[in-house]
């Protein structure tokens, strides 16, 4: 299988496979899984906290939790044009062309104000 990894931002660690080569099995995903779960254990980082969303403000990833994103749009710190890093890709051509998008062309969207037409 032709893989590997990158350190982007960092703080991400993107691992890829070339599926045209060979198909990723379970079993490899499980593995590589695996092995980060204790890389992170070792360096008592949480690869997988899935609560924390990446924004890019500035020249800094700065992370909000989940549960705390309305009360951060609503204060100003995060607004449709914020670049977020978008963890919902899963293609080498999304990740160079849509891994970092505005909030408002994510799934954040729903938490944005949308526009209501008149009646």
């Amino acid at each position: 299988m032709t893989a590997g990894f990158k350190i982007a931002a960092d703080y991400f660690v993107i691992i890829g496979a070339d599926e045209q080569v060979n198909a990723a099995s379970g079993c490899s995903i499980d593995k590589a899984v695996r092995a980060m779960h204790e890389l992170g254990d070792r360096l008592q980082i949480n690869w997988f906290n899935r609560n924390n969303i990446a924004f890019l403000l500035g020249n800094e990833v700065t992370l909000f939790q989940l549960k705390d994103l309305k009360r951060c749009l609503e204060n100003g710190a995060w607004g449709a044009m914020t670049k977020v890093f978008d963890n919902t890709i899963s293609t080498k051509a999304a990740l160079d062309a849509k891994w970092i998008a505005p909030a408002q062309s994510t799934w954040l969207n729903r938490y944005l104000p949308q526009e209501r037409m008149a009646p």
